[in-house]
């Protein structure tokens, strides 16, 4: 009887770890499926955006929505500066196969126990209208942007394609998350470069 009994206790146990292992793998699968998704959105927008001529979509706006400063002529504008880091958190940009919408991809944290998430907000300043490209119930650690091979921080100022038409923009996304369900792995890092697919000539 005890030998029968230390064996149907062995055998749970291995039963308990197989299925923890898999509810692991299944939860890893879903959030790189998210990233990867996410990323391909991000691309595919980006690759299609077109040079604001007027400057109404790449603009500055206070708490009220109204325009403080617009950047006419260019193509990408960096959004939300994070005062500690002097990084920006999102990037702005005309999306030509998207109707001509203003768009914005962004980090955003919501506060309280809500992880760290990758928004999309189309033609509005209100980030209320933002809907999620991934999931709240994993966390996204930063989330980078690199335009024209600056370095995404405050000094490079605003870059994209400038007036003279010199430059074919090219953002590089940079990613880094953790997958849920097991602490002990390492940060995971993506990163991807997307060009402009129209050549950057005057509009």
């Amino acid at each position: 009887m005890a030998v029968f009994m230390l064996i149907v206790a062995v055998a749970i146990a291995i039963f308990l770890s197989i299925i923890s292992s898999q509810r692991r793998i299944l939860a890893q699968e879903q959030m790189l499926s998210q990233v990867s998704y996410a990323m391909e959105y991000m691309s595919k927008g980006l690759r299609m955006a077109q040079k604001d001529t007027e400057g109404e979509c790449l603009a500055t706006v206070d708490s009220n929505g109204e325009i403080v400063q617009s950047y006419p002529g260019y193509m990408y504008l960096y959004t939300r500066p994070d005062l500690e880091s002097g990084a920006y958190k999102g990037i702005k940009f005309i999306n030509a196969s998207n109707e001509n919408a203003c768009q914005e991809f962004f980090i955003a944290d919501d506060g309280g126990d809500t992880n760290n998430t990758i928004k999309e907000l189309k033609n509005s300043t209100d980030d209320e209208d933002a809907s999620f490209l991934t999931a709240d119930k994993y966390n996204i650690n930063y989330f980078r942007y690199s335009i024209n091979g600056g370095t995404g921080l405050a000094s490079d100022g605003i870059m994209g394609a400038s007036e003279t038409d010199s430059t074919q923009p090219r953002v590089t996304l940079i990613m880094g998350f953790e997958l849920p369900g097991d602490p002990t792995q390492p940060e995971i890092k993506i990163q991807t470069t997307v060009s402009q697919r129209n050549l950057n000539v005057s509009q």
